[in-house]
């Protein structure tokens, strides 16, 4: 039997265990979990202090840890008698990261947050960030901020986000880069006010919802409102003084804010994403190199990013002349797939590339109105082809023919 299978067997089966620790008090009935002793060192300063220094709990056979939740607690087990995990779910991720610092296993706490950063989306981010704040997982908060500037206005409209707890509103509201309109947070904010009165059986008045926003009503940037907005919104429903009012006026006839003016005047800024040494913009305009068309590229932007990849949304800029006939979709992309704005030209009617201080020309032409062009249509996707050159669209068509693909080639004016 291979060293991690034997190892994987003898904490499942309890075989030659010298250590029991029961876990989850707090939660419940307390669970068993059965260990050695010198795996557990081997593997955590923690646990070596623990069980083998001065600690009182290093003379006991049965180790009491009320404040761990049992899965995750198992999960780290497994982690540390296999050095692979196997169960993480969005439901434990945040209680497995909180071990992982715990037991001071950094590679674990990496293999958390990673494991965040692949399964967040737009309805599992605000969940996912409350239950980290709860359980002080501060490398799982941190990318969940991160993806909810990415995707704000759509996190500001979900329905979950009035139902957040005050401590998560006012991290959201605190980020220069949440990537929204100012008066579409404001309006979010008015919408988690007058939930958060309604839960506490209170009348929704102005005052009311100061008092239930607190700190996070001062990280709402009202003087980016307009004038227009401004009477709308804060003015007609009595959340902001007179005399906060009268400031934010003076502010949008002068440019020139004043000293009594509790609201910041800065821009918030796009998001950055970063994977090695490639650091991308969200919503920053890229070619990318589709996966089953290498010689093709076509135009997106950033919308996010993976561990290993950026999340593009990719379309046909040129709708009627492009290479994917107006095309569109979401998709990953390593950095080697991705080309700036800086780093291709359109020249004439071809796209060039730049390779190494040279460019290239890649399989993509724009025709103008009166030219000749031919199609190549593969009916697997529907996508359409534009060449000029009917040879190069006939071995496209060989291409695709040779992989048992249906597909065929047109001539227009």
């Amino acid at each position: 039997m291979a060293l991690i299978n034997s190892l994987k067997h003898s904490l499942f089966s309890g075989e030659l265990s010298d250590v029991q620790f029961m876990v989850g008090r707090q939660f419940g009935e307390a669970k068993p979990f059965s260990a050695h002793k010198y795996v557990l060192s081997l593997r955590s300063p923690v646990f070596r202090a623990m069980l083998y220094g001065t600690l009182a709990e290093s003379a006991e056979k049965t180790i009491d840890i009320p404040d761990d939740v049992p899965d995750a607690f198992s999960s780290m087990l497994n982690y540390l008698y296999t050095d692979s995990i196997e169960d993480l779910t969005v439901d434990n991720v945040c209680a497995t990261w909180m071990c992982a610092d715990k037991y001071d296993l950094p590679l674990l706490v990496d293999i958390c947050c990673d494991y965040v950063t692949d399964q967040l989306s737009v309805d599992n981010c605000l969940t996912i960030l409350e239950d980290g704040i709860q359980r002080h997982a501060e490398g799982i908060i941190k990318r969940c901020l991160h993806f909810i500037d990415g995707f704000a206005e759509r996190v500001l409209r979900s329905e979950h986000f009035s139902t957040i707890g005050h401590k998560a509103l006012v991290m959201i509201l605190g980020s220069d880069t949440l990537f929204a309109v100012e008066q579409n947070i404001y309006l979010a904010v008015e919408k988690w006010a007058q939930e958060a009165c309604k839960a506490k059986s209170m009348d929704s008045s102005g005052a009311s919802r100061r008092q239930m926003l607190g700190e996070a009503l001062f990280l709402v940037r009202f003087p980016l409102l307009s004038n227009a907005q401004l009477a709308d919104g804060p003015a007609k429903s009595g959340l902001l003084l007179p005399s906060e009012l009268h400031d934010l006026y003076q502010y949008q006839s002068t440019q020139v804010k004043s000293p009594s003016l509790p609201f910041s005047t800065e821009q918030r800024r796009a998001p950055s994403f970063r994977i090695g040494n490639t650091v991308l913009q969200y919503k920053e305009k890229v070619f990318v190199q589709r996966s089953d068309c290498p010689d093709i590229w076509c135009a997106g932007e950033v919308v996010g990013a993976t561990r290993r990849a950026f999340r593009c949304k990719w379309y046909d800029t040129y709708a009627r002349y492009g290479p994917f006939g107006g095309g569109s979709g979401e998709d990953s992309f390593v950095s080697e797939k991705i080309l700036r704005a800086a780093e291709f030209m359109i020249r004439g009617q071809e796209m060039l590339v730049r390779k190494e201080y040279t460019y290239t020309p890649v399989l993509y032409s724009r025709p103008t109105a009166q030219a000749d062009y031919h199609v190549v249509q593969y009916w697997g996707s529907l996508w359409s082809f534009h060449f000029h050159d009917l040879a190069v669209a006939d071995d496209i068509v060989t291409m695709f023919r040779a992989t048992g693909s249906v597909c065929r080639s047109k001539c227009y004016k």
